[in-house]
Formats: structure tokens, sequence, C-alpha cells
């Protein structure tokens, strides 16, 4: 757990001092974007695209995952 928040802190500084950098540029998330050749709005109606393909997936995969999982760890022998 403590590994996990050292990485955040450390992606969420890095994230911060590169805006600045990209600030100082006169550059925005916009115009980053738009040099791809994306909008914010088609950015945005991608995510959905990406969560609505994602989740029922997800939920299907589970379906089996879980299961098969209890399975095992319920038959599997004690340990020491």
């Amino acid at each position: 757990m403590q590994n996990a928040l050292i990485l955040l802190v450390k992606l969420l500084t890095a994230s911060v001092l590169l805006g600045a950098v990209l600030s100082a540029f006169n550059m925005s998330a916009a115009d980053i974007l738009l040099r791809a050749g994306l909008t914010p709005e088609r950015l945005w109606e991608m995510l959905v695209q990406a969560v609505n393909w994602a989740v029922p997936n997800m939920v299907l995969g589970c379906m089996i995952i879980l299961p098969l999982w209890a399975l095992v760890y319920v038959l599997r022998p004690p340990r020491g």
C-alpha cells in the first residue's frame, strides 16, 4: 500500500512539473489535443465508448473467473 502511495505522489509531482514547463511554453491541453487531431469532445466520446465496451466484458469475465477462483481457493490444501 505504501508503494502505491509513493508511486501516486511521484506521478502527481511529475505531472505538475511537466504542466508548469508546458505552461511556460504557452501550451495547453486543448493545443496538444488539436495537434493530435482530437477535440476534448471527441476524447470524451472515445472514453465513453471504451467504458461502454469494457464494463460488459469485465462483468462477463468475472462471471467465469470469480467462481473458478473461489472453487480453487476452497479446494486448495491447508498451508503449513
